[in-house]
């Protein structure tokens, strides 16, 4: 498990991630994952989002190849664009009806997904899912 010291935040925003771990949990209280945090991190396999967690910036998790597991907590509203491109292990998501906004392209090239639940939400961006 990562120590605290591992993530640089900010009002609540995870600005930055400084480990090095292929299973990260965020701690509680974080609101935001910003733009690009874990962008490109290709050995991360496992992240545990707490239930404050309210929005998922920008290419987050882009391009982190051998990520296959993440939690999309009740509470989430936001996926941003591009936030799992490139995220070919992920193979399940179940997004909550808390949900509002699926960004652009969220994820795109996602070709291991097998099973996509959809409560929420409200918006889902343009090729969403698209080459998968």
């Amino acid at each position: 498990m990562d120590n605290l010291n591992q993530f640089e935040t900010e009002n609540g925003i995870l600005k930055a991630y400084l480990g090095s771990g292929s299973e990260v949990v965020i701690p509680d209280g974080i609101h935001t994952i910003a733009d690009g945090v874990f962008k490109g991190m290709a050995g991360l396999i496992k992240v545990t989002l707490p239930l404050s967690v309210k929005s998922i910036g920008v290419g987050a998790f882009k391009g982190c190849k051998k990520l296959k597991e993440i939690n999309m907590p009740e509470g989430l509203q936001e996926v941003g664009d591009y936030a799992f491109n490139r995220c070919h292990d992920l193979e399940e998501i179940v997004f909550p009806k808390t949900m509002t906004t699926l960004g652009n392209y969220a994820f795109l090239y996602c070709d291991g997904l097998k099973k996509v639940v959809i409560e929420g939400p409200k918006r889902i961006g343009k090729a969403a899912f698209s080459h998968n």
